[in-house]
C-alpha cells in the first residue's frame, strides 16, 4: 500500500511539473506575438503619419521616439522571437534619426519586413512589407 502511495505521488508531481513547462512555453509564445503585433502597429503608424494624408495631416517628418524605445526595449529582451534582431537594431537607429518622410517610409517598410508574425495577424501594411 505504502509503495502504491509513493508511485501515485510521483506521477503526480511529474504531470504537474510536466504541464507547467508546456504552459510557459506557449506563454512566451504568445507574448512574442504580441510584442510583434505592437512593433508592427508602431511602424505602421509611423509610416502612415509620415506619409500624410487623412483628415489631419500629422506629416512633419518626426519620429515617434516613444516607439522606437519600446521596439528597442523588445529587441533587447528578445521579445520579438525568430526577427532579424541585429538587422533590426541597425534600422531603429536609423529610423531614429530620421527626418525625411520618405526616409521615414523605408525604414519601417524594411523594419515591416523583418518582424515574423502568423499570417492570421498580419495586416495589410505587415503583407505589403512580407519578405
Amino acid at each position: 500500500m505504502r509503495a502504491w502511495t509513493s508511485i501515485f505521488v510521483l506521477v503526480v508531481l511529474l504531470g504537474v511539473t510536466g504541464c507547467g513547462s508546456k504552459m510557459s512555453g506557449a506563454v512566451d509564445q504568445s507574448m512574442d506575438t504580441q510584442c510583434a503585433l505592437d512593433s508592427m502597429a508602431y511602424l505602421e503608424e509611423m509610416h502612415d503619419l509620415a506619409g500624410g494624408g487623412g483628415e489631419e495631416d500629422k506629416s512633419d517628418g518626426k519620429v515617434n521616439q516613444t516607439y522606437c524605445n519600446e521596439m528597442n526595449t523588445y529587441l533587447d529582451e528578445g521579445m520579438l522571437g525568430s526577427a532579424n534582431k541585429d538587422e533590426l537594431k541597425k534600422l531603429l537607429d536609423e529610423l531614429r534619426k530620421a527626418k525625411d518622410k520618405e526616409e521615414i517610409q523605408r525604414i519601417t517598410g524594411e523594419m515591416a519586413g523583418l518582424i515574423v508574425l502568423p499570417e492570421k495577424y498580419m495586416s495589410r501594411f505587415a503583407k505589403k512589407y512580407k519578405k
